[in-house]
């Protein structure tokens, strides 16, 4: 594993809490969503487990941030919208 301190350093000198929170949990909302779309398009069911792990990932760190209850809202409706697509999938 590569740890990348110096990036980590800089990134809580120039960065709140909160907008950690958000932008993490906006990366896991965004990889759930691609996970979704993979599962939808070619029919690999690990991608649908690897959505709802990610999508986990998006509510926890969303659950962090200063205004949780509005974030978490936010992230399920992005999320919803494909990830309800996969349980009509054929």
């Amino acid at each position: 594993m590569k740890l990348d301190l110096e990036a980590a350093r800089k990134e809580l000198g120039e960065k709140s809490q909160t907008q950690i929170e958000e932008e993490t949990a906006a990366k896991w909302a965004a990889r759930a969503i691609a996970c979704y779309e993979k599962y939808i398009e070619f029919g690999v069911g690990d991608m649908m487990n690897r959505g709802d792990t990610n999508y986990h990932e998006a509510l926890e760190h969303a659950a962090l941030a200063e205004d949780p209850m509005a974030l978490v809202a936010e992230v399920k409706v992005e999320v919803d919208k494909i990830r309800n697509q996969c349980f009509n999938k054929p």
